[in-house]
């Protein structure tokens, strides 16, 4: 039974340590190419690892566009999508969850579940003609706002906020909370880690955006990472792919650091439905 178990757990590692190389790679290869020449490139068959460094990729690439700024914009749009698309989908969470006398309160929430349904880019046309009346073509505002309301954000939070007690908010109500602070004070603390896993699920939604951002924007000054580096296609002869994996490596970084600050709230939070008492 020893000898069953202990196969048992080798092959269960293993397997664990063979997807983690699997999923690993593409990263490797990213970050290796970003080092090497174009035609080390596609040199076939490829090479694992890196014959003649070529640091001059990361100095070259930020001599053809203004990468600093567009990392800024990025990390800046995405921060501050999560923030606002988190505090409304908790907001209306907690409205929907909670202020059960409210009218129309189940159809609102069916709507609002339909909406999911509709592909984003059936409304981009009404949303950049409507950008383009208001004068926010090239500004901040119309990378983050038009979508900061998420269907999918409201629908997870409400779901956890189902599960906290009614009883905890009439007791707070009988000291004298008034709603906000109830919200505030009582919800926000509780569904932490559902908070965590929608900011990083929004953080990365919105850095990785690419069509919106490429419709809003035109100025090399307020173009998003992902639009940027698709534009050193056209500036440049051919396709400069050791200029595009540069840019990648410096751009998985913002990602990485934010998901490694965040992943307690992550993991808890993808995991709490999970289990029942």
């Amino acid at each position: 039974m020893n000898y069953k178990k202990s196969l048992k757990k080798t092959i269960f590692h293993f397997l664990l340590l063979l997807g983690f190389v699997i999923s690993l790679f593409p990263f490797y290869f990213m970050i290796i190419s970003s080092f090497k020449s174009i035609s080390d490139i596609f040199t076939y068959p490829p090479k694992l690892y890196v014959q003649e460094w070529h640091f001059d990729n990361y100095v070259r690439l930020f001599a053809n566009i203004p990468f600093a700024r567009n990392i800024f914009n990025s990390v800046f749009v995405a921060l501050c999508f999560t923030i606002i698309s988190v505090m409304v989908s908790a907001a209306a969470g907690f409205g929907l969850s909670k202020y059960k006398q409210a009218p129309g309160r189940k159809v609102l929430f069916v709507f609002i579940l339909a909406t999911m349904m509709i592909p984003q880019q059936a409304v981009m046309i009404p949303l950049y003609i409507f950008m383009s009346k208001i004068g926010w073509i090239n500004t901040y505002f119309a990378l983050i706002l038009p979508f900061v309301a998420q269907a999918f954000g409201v629908f997870l939070l409400k779901q956890y906020i189902d599960g906290v007690p009614d009883d905890l908010l009439d007791s707070a109500r009988i000291d004298g909370c008034n709603e906000f602070r109830i919200f505030w004070q009582i919800i926000m603390p509780i569904v932490k880690p559902a908070l965590g896993a929608l900011g990083i699920i929004c953080f990365m939604n919105s850095y990785n955006f690419f069509l919106w951002p490429l419709i809003v924007t035109n100025k090399k000054e307020m173009l998003t990472v992902p639009v940027a580096l698709a534009n050193l296609q056209g500036q440049m002869y051919g396709v400069p792919y050791d200029l595009i994996m540069a840019g990648s490596t410096l751009a998985t970084l913002p990602l990485i650091i934010i998901f490694l600050f965040f992943q307690k709230q992550f993991i808890s939070g993808i995991t709490m439905g999970a289990l029942k008492e």
